[in-house]
């Protein structure tokens, strides 16, 4: 069986390594030049837009900022978006981070 700290470092390696995969996507998609945006007044408008698939952001930027985050958030639900919030322990997080905290994959371009 088991134990608590290795049932923890499992899932925490789990949880690494999807917020690994989610964050070369977004970068993926921004050296495409093509459906990723980052910035709140970006993403904002992508949820506007309902262009969001998937919204990304820190714990830093989710503790800095929660009042805009929830409502942020609250669009992301009403158009089915995947929510991801990103720790900054790890590089990942930290990538995110210097983008400004916030980004989402698209489901499709806006201009």
């Amino acid at each position: 069986m088991l134990s608590r700290s290795e049932i923890s470092k499992t899932l925490e390696e789990a949880r690494l390594s999807v917020e690994t995969k989610l964050v070369n996507k977004l970068m993926e998609e921004i050296g495409k030049g093509n459906l990723a945006t980052y910035g709140f007044d970006q993403v904002k408008e992508a949820l506007d837009f309902g262009a969001v698939e998937i919204l990304l952001m820190t714990d830093k930027f989710f503790s800095d900022k929660r009042e805009d985050c929830e409502e942020l958030m609250k669009k992301a639900e009403e158009t089915r978006a995947e929510i991801h919030i990103i720790g900054t322990d790890y590089d990942p997080g930290k990538q995110l981070q210097s983008l400004g905290g916030i980004a989402a994959i698209l489901r499709f371009k806006i201009d």
